[in-house]
């Protein structure tokens, strides 16, 4: 009759008991904390010198770091950041120059179409180095996924940060669905 459906989500998980939390159960004990966002930095692997420039109100989810998200249409800026060229979305550069308190000189333009698909290293290199360091292939010959690339998303804004997205798919429906 069309009353079950079998899908994925992202839901709350409680190791000891080995169960599902409902939100109600994870909301007892909610509190209101501040927390801090980040800056980080991911170096692009086929580019030397150069990284992606992400902000996240999130930080403790960038060890579950899988993508990062750009907005396709939006204009991009590859700028001298002194020790390597940063990318940052154009209309967030003067955002980020006033945050690092130093002009971040514009080198190159580029829309976000051109960074889907570039390959990045995350900010911990634990698992990344078996994956980076030794290519798996596939029965067909082909190279198996490999995370860390760079996505197309439209929940990239540019309300702030600097319109680049770090996605964590165990941590959030949108991440999970990206």
């Amino acid at each position: 009759k069309g009353l079950l459906y079998r899908g994925h989500r992202v839901s709350w998980w409680w190791p000891q008991g080995g169960t599902a939390l409902s939100a109600a159960e994870v909301g007892w004990n909610y509190k209101t904390v501040d927390d801090p966002s980040v800056y980080v930095a991911f170096d692009l692997v086929d580019e030397p010198g150069t990284a992606l420039v992400a902000w996240t109100t999130t930080p403790w989810t960038l060890p579950s770091n899988g993508y990062a998200a750009v907005r396709p249409s939006f204009a991009y800026v590859v700028v001298d950041g002194g020790d390597r060229k940063l990318i940052v979305a154009a209309a967030l550069r003067a955002e980020l120059e006033k945050k690092l308190k130093r002009d971040l000189p514009v080198l190159r333009e580029l829309e976000g179409s051109e960074l889907v698909g570039k390959r990045y290293r995350p900010p911990f290199d634990s698992f990344a180095k078996t994956l980076f360091d030794r290519r798996e292939k596939l029965r067909d010959g082909g190279e198996a996924p490999i995370y860390w690339r760079v996505i197309a998303a439209d929940f990239v804004t540019l309300d702030s940060g600097t319109g680049i997205v770090h996605v964590a798919p165990a941590f959030g429906e949108d991440d999970f669905e990206a």
